[in-house]
């Protein structure tokens, strides 16, 4: 490997490292919604639906295929909203309980592949 694929090759991880931790520093703010905030989540339910009812949007994260909004509860554990970037309609895909420490506690609910 060349000095030059070397120094490309460190600044990529080092790029890569820093995203990493800027995702993980970004923490949702503290709400007075619990998990039964979300269980009317199901196959019909749009982004609108849940933003009307949880009466925010959460901390969106973004990557190249899916979105994730992330919302921290009263207990202090989350709920991740995670919608496919390639469908126009932003049909949630899997909605996920889990602890602050990214702990999976439960699927709260999972879109069905046809």
């Amino acid at each position: 490997m060349t000095t030059i694929m070397k120094k490309l090759a460190l600044l990529f991880v080092c790029c890569f490292c820093f995203s990493l931790a800027t995702i993980a520093a970004e923490v949702p703010p503290k709400s007075e919604l619990t998990v039964k905030s979300f269980s009317f989540i199901g196959p019909d339910t749009t982004l609108k639906q849940v933003f009307d009812k949880t009466g925010s949007r959460g901390l969106l994260v973004q990557s190249l295929m899916h979105s994730w909004y992330c919302y921290r509860l009263s207990d202090g554990t989350d709920v991740q909203i995670i919608v496919s970037n390639s469908d126009p309609s932003s049909s949630i895909q899997v909605v996920i309980h889990q602890e602050a420490t990214g702990h999976l506690i439960e699927t709260l609910y999972s879109k069905k592949e046809k």
